[in-house]
């Protein structure tokens, strides 16, 4: 668990999506873009 709200984690999603690192279909969440995920992370 990461002790954040559910609308902060589809706020976050949501912006990962509209940058292009990933693709939400159903309950899946494939990672387009591993690295510049990273470098969001770090």
């Amino acid at each position: 668990m990461v002790g954040a709200t559910r609308e902060s984690i589809n706020k976050e999603l949501k912006s990962l999506r509209e940058q292009g690192l990933i693709i939400i279909e159903g309950s899946r969440i494939q990672i387009l873009d591993t690295s510049r995920l990273k470098s969001k992370i770090f």
